[in-house]
């Protein structure tokens, strides 16, 4: 969630900046009563489709550079340093890079921005500034823990693996690695994916040839960016790529 504040009912980021002493506190007892009981807070829906936050419409003209600097300065959808400052007294904060294969992300909103290309230069320039991020706040400062890993997506789909125990023993791998980033004790979850679903949409055929020469550049500008190089990642995971199409579509990418 990008304001879990604002999101769940409550002041927004700002409104808490302007008087932490007072609204931290009311705003932890909200999320977490003490009650004994652990909670996950999720949302069904991600920037930019479950976003209050006007999207910013001279993205358009801009390169995926720009976009990236507009973010970082704006703190806009939500400033991340201001809500690691603000909660990591109270909080033991963990961000959960989870990463998609670009050319899905792109082809499965397409329409926003006003088209594919222009869609991909904006979310290019989302990542660019996710990353500069991520690489400068790697250890909480007040606990001294790992802040964040990164989830590549394509580990749990069944058209990465060869076989059916390949699946198995991939996904066994990624939840283990969650449980063990996050401090969970379970680290095995037999049925997790009992009800697992994927589309099966083709991006290429679905974005065209035309927008893949475009896009292209765009995945070359991230190429050594995203994913941020994840240390934690030795727990079993390998790292990810920005998408197993790209290097037969458009050649191979620096390792």
């Amino acid at each position: 969630l990008y304001n879990l504040p604002e999101f769940y009912g409550h002041p927004t980021l700002d409104d808490i900046a302007a008087d932490p002493t007072n609204m931290i506190p009311k705003v932890m007892e909200a999320l977490c009563p003490p009650d004994g009981a652990h909670r996950i807070y999720y949302g069904d829906k991600s920037f930019p489709m479950g976003s209050s936050i006007q999207r910013n419409p001279g993205w358009r003209d801009m390169s995926v550079e720009g976009i990236a600097a507009e973010v970082l300065e704006s703190g806009r959808p939500t400033n991340l340093l201001t809500m690691l400052r603000l909660f990591s007294p109270y909080a033991d904060i963990k961000f959960l890079a989870l990463h998609r294969p670009y050319l899905n992300t792109i082809a499965r909103y397409s329409i926003v921005d006003g088209g594919a290309v222009v869609h991909s230069r904006v979310v290019a320039g989302h990542m660019m500034a996710m990353a500069h991020f991520l690489n400068q706040n790697v250890v909480d400062t007040f606990n001294g823990s790992r802040l964040w890993t990164v989830l590549c997506m394509d580990r749990l789909l069944s058209t990465s693996y060869q076989s059916f125990d390949a699946i198995k023993e991939g996904r066994k791998d990624f939840v283990k690695h969650l449980a063990h980033f996050l401090g969970w004790p379970v680290t095995e979850c037999d049925h997790c994916f009992l009800h697992w679903h994927e589309v099966r949409n083709d991006p290429v055929k679905s974005l065209g040839l035309d927008n893949l020469e475009a896009i292209s550049e765009d995945v070359r500008k991230l190429d050594g960016v995203w994913p941020p190089r994840d240390e934690a990642m030795s727990l079993g995971v390998d790292q990810c790529l920005i998408d197993p199409v790209f290097p037969v579509l458009v050649g191979p990418l620096s390792s």
